[in-house]
């Protein structure tokens, strides 16, 4: 009887646990990464017609989806799928952050963030020329300043989609950038060698 009743709250519980808001990122003093995929909402859109104006109003807002995966992966799909994050900044120390997209194949993507209370965009990806990107790296970076609360958008596009979303500190990111490029050095280092020796 009473397993039975447990599992009768457990199963009264689920749909309450699957409407729970999205939480927030909170940036926190001493630590300088974050995976965000847990913590973004998703709305797709098949048409492709949704502005930011649309996503952000409160007829759209109310139908995005709490993620439930790190890396919420779409697969092959000619719909537009838009992330949303809330970020509250509590570090004291950091102001300036890098939000990257990791997934690298990612055909378009494009950051809506708000400055002076005005929505500001930021379009690039794979099949974008290389000039578009705010930092000259494999993945897609952009530079934010998080206020006390605010929310972010991103939206994608193109034969697969997928949100692979961190934010790092400067620190971080630098140094993460310095050990990528040393890799591919060696690596490259390794292939040339290989083939002067064959010659």
């Amino acid at each position: 009887m009473i397993k039975f009743i447990l599992l009768f709250f457990i199963f009264l519980s689920i749909p309450k646990l699957l409407l729970a808001e999205t939480p927030p990122v909170i940036l926190e003093d001493g630590k300088e990464f974050y995976e965000i995929g847990l913590n973004l909402d998703i709305l797709e859109d098949p048409t492709g017609k949704l502005t930011i104006n649309d996503v952000n109003s409160p007829e759209w807002s109310g139908k995005f989806k709490r993620s439930t995966k790190e890396n919420p992966n779409f697969g092959y799909s000619k719909s537009f799928f838009w992330g949303r994050v809330k970020i509250h900044n509590n570090s004291r120390i950091i102001k300036t952050w890098y939000m990257s997209q990791n997934y690298v194949l990612q055909d378009y993507i494009t950051l809506y963030k708000k400055v002076d209370k005005e929505w500001k965009s930021i379009t690039t990806g794979d099949r974008v020329s290389f000039k578009t990107r705010e930092i000259e790296d494999k993945a897609f970076n952009f530079k934010i300043e998080p206020k006390e609360k605010s929310i972010y958008f991103f939206r994608i596009n193109g034969v697969t989609n997928q949100f692979k979303i961190s934010l790092s500190s400067p620190e971080l990111f630098a140094q993460n950038r310095t050990r990528d490029n040393l890799f591919s050095g060696l690596f490259f280092g390794l292939v040339i060698s290989m083939v002067l020796d064959n010659l």
